[in-house]
């Protein structure tokens, strides 16, 4: 009985043995090998231009948003209600908020629910339609359609609201500030196609095919709790964003960012496409020469280069041997 105790102590002591040694293992995968820390440092650059890329704040915000767009008064009151707020040290709640609303209601406009399911539509018809794109161009090109698309969109969308809060101040007519508002949803619309093509869904497809395979699984999971933290940062600071540098500015600032990533993205994305695991591990490591000699055709041709040696100078010898002379006859 004492035996089978002691064997399985150090049973056990083994096992926590080779868990700590996993553990350090780890670290040193990440750190002293190249195919392992330049593709997580790839895709946590790609999942900061997907959280930053206005996708995610859209698909949260976008009631909310197309209802200011569409609804302006409602964004007038709210402003409205606010200043009376501070000017009057907290006594005008009692206010109505249908009064001040230019659409008379307090209730959420019908277009920014049809915008919204029409973004939804987008979205799936872009799905569908990336599943075919990927088999037929490259990563890389992919990427950077997506990348100037996503830019053009942000610009167009923000641009529109920017024309939008100047119309409502008197410098638009009714008809322009409905094209306008009929304009952002384009743009938005446009939006989500372009991030479909590769923003949105390249870091996800790359994770699978940069990482080694002995710490896929590690670093893919800490490439994605990574990107779960920028999606809440994003979501949770998109209010401030918007009360600070209003709608059209917060998406100027998504354009910004995208277009400062571009160069990073050019000079330090693979190609991945029609390539194997080994090849793309190849990719990120070191390049070395090795040169390899014949030491069995080395040997024959120094016994050669000899033999040819001992025969030249066997012959200048030869040549420098004096010639015997010739008797002379005499004849009496």
């Amino acid at each position: 009985m004492r035996t089978e105790v002691k064997i399985l102590e150090n049973n056990y002591a083994e096992i926590e043995k080779k868990n700590a040694q996993n553990d350090d293992s780890l670290w040193k995968r990440f750190v002293d090998r190249p195919e392992v820390y330049k593709p997580f440092g790839i895709i946590v650059m790609l999942s900061v231009i997907q959280q930053f890329s206005g996708m995610s704040v859209l698909r949260a915000y976008v009631v909310k948003i197309f209802d200011e767009v569409f609804n302006p008064g409602k964004k007038n009151s709210v402003s409205v209600l606010s200043h009376s707020n501070d000017t009057l040290g907290g006594n005008a709640t009692a206010v109505n908020c249908a009064s001040v609303d230019g659409s008379g209601s307090g209730s959420t406009s019908a277009e920014a629910y049809v915008s919204a399911v029409v973004i939804g539509i987008v979205r799936l018809l872009a799905s569908l339609l990336l599943s075919k794109l990927f088999k037929l161009y490259r990563r890389r090109s992919l990427y950077f359609t997506s990348m100037l698309l996503t830019v053009t969109a942000l610009s167009g969308f923000a641009t529109c609201n920017l024309l939008l809060d100047f119309g409502v101040a008197g410098s638009l007519s009714p008809v322009a500030e409905d094209a306008l508002r009929w304009s952002s949803l384009v743009s938005a619309c446009m939006l989500v196609f372009a991030v479909q093509m590769g923003v949105q869904c390249l870091p996800s497809l790359l994770s699978g095919e940069l990482f080694p395979t002995d710490a896929r699984a590690a670093l893919k999971g800490f490439t994605r709790c990574f990107a779960t933290l920028l999606l809440m940062v994003c979501l949770k600071s998109y209010p401030l964003l918007e009360a600070s540098l209003n709608l059209y500015g917060t998406f100027y600032l998504f354009a910004g960012i995208i277009v400062a990533a571009f160069p990073l993205v050019y000079l330090l994305l693979p190609e991945t496409k029609d390539l194997s695991l080994e090849t793309i591990q190849r990719y990120f490591t070191s390049a070395t020469t090795t040169f390899y000699v014949d030491l069995d055709d080395k040997h024959e041709n120094s016994v050669s280069q000899r033999n040819s040696d001992t025969k030249t100078s066997k012959d200048s010898n030869t040549d420098q041997e004096p010639k015997p002379r010739e008797a002379k006859s005499t004849h009496l």
